[in-house]
């Protein structure tokens, strides 16, 4: 039963069943498999210093500190880059668990731990593909979408203001393009503080 939710588990998350359901559905598994009274998938808040809930069964809570957990199992579900949180089942009331229960829940973290990973990775590749990766603007991709949703609204009223640095090529030049570069990622966040909602600033060149 164990290896076969395993697999199952496994195989969701291969088709990218969204990451939520699947939460959902392996803290089920691992609850009802293991007997545990409840069972809760936590996320570290950014200091680390306490869980929130991102999934839950029986009858789960909503936070805590990251020391204070009830008995039970615990596995780690890792980040790409820092672990993410914890898969935590309450001790079973039929008794102790053996070494094969925990490798069940440990695997069932691995899965949720991939697919966390995974879908960071897809975020990844979609912001560096509409983004500039110097100054992190949108680039004339991610602009050209916007511009259409923008003309695509009726009565809208759309302006484009084409802002050019003077004298750019002449940093380069006799400074080079390290000074250039350095002056662009100094413009950009000014640029941004000029914007409204709904405001889009790009770059669109190399200048």
């Amino acid at each position: 039963e164990q290896q076969a939710a395993v697999a199952r588990l496994g195989k969701q998350a291969l088709r990218g069943e969204h990451v939520g359901a699947l939460m959902d559905e392996a803290v089920a598994a691992a609850q009802s498999i293991i007997g545990a009274p409840s069972g809760t998938i936590f996320e570290y808040e950014r200091d680390g210093t306490a869980l929130v809930q991102r999934a839950g069964v029986g009858r789960p809570f909503s936070r805590a500190p990251q020391q204070v957990l009830p008995e039970g199992i615990t596995a780690q579900i890792q980040g790409r880059h820092t672990r993410w949180g914890v898969l935590w089942l309450a001790h079973p009331a039929a008794g102790a668990l053996d070494a094969a229960d925990v490798d069940f829940v440990q695997a069932i973290a691995n899965i949720l731990a991939d697919a966390i990973q995974r879908l960071g990775t897809e975020k990844d590749i979609r912001y560096q593909a509409a983004h500039d990766p110097l100054t992190g603007l949108p680039n004339r991709v991610l602009f050209m979408e916007r511009l259409a949703e923008a003309l695509s609204r009726p009565d809208s009223s759309v302006a484009v203001v084409l802002l050019d640095i003077d004298h750019f090529k002449l940093v380069n030049d006799s400074l080079g393009h390290s000074a250039g570069d350095e002056l662009l990622m100094q413009i950009a966040p000014r640029l941004r503080t000029a914007l409204r909602p709904g405001d889009t600033i790009a770059r669109l060149g190399g200048d």
